[in-house]
């Protein structure tokens, strides 16, 4: 007589001999074509980080804050710090300039592309 355990194997329904056939799938496939239309919006569009540009640039001209918030962002990077500290730097500056708390980050990227595109030129 079997002991209990391999009867519990024999009865296990999930069990599997070698060269037994899987069972048949439960489950729908879908195709590409059908799953991109429910598939959520990643990112922004260029419209969406254009308008976002526009809008921290209007704001810097409204309240000529562009001057701290790279000012800030420039003497953290002479000081050795990384980009991310200098960036944060940055974003406190626009913070302490009057821009609210949802827009800082969006304001000191733009601001601090602006003025490194300005230098270039």
């Amino acid at each position: 007589m079997h002991c209990k355990h391999h009867q519990r194997k024999r009865d296990d329904p999930f069990r599997r001999d070698v060269g037994q056939a899987l069972p048949p799938r439960r489950h729908r496939i879908v195709s590409a074509h059908s799953r991109s239309a429910h598939t959520p919006k990643l990112g922004e569009t260029p419209q969406e980080r254009e308008e976002r540009r526009r809008e921290g640039l209007a704001w810097e001209l409204e309240t000529g804050a562009v001057h701290a918030v790279v000012q800030a962002y420039r003497q953290a990077r002479d000081r050795g710090e990384s980009e991310l500290t200098a960036f944060n730097a940055a974003a406190d500056a626009a913070l302490a300039s009057g821009r609210p708390l949802d827009k800082i980050n969006d304001t000191a990227r733009v601001l601090i592309g602006w003025a490194v595109k300005a230098k270039r030129n």
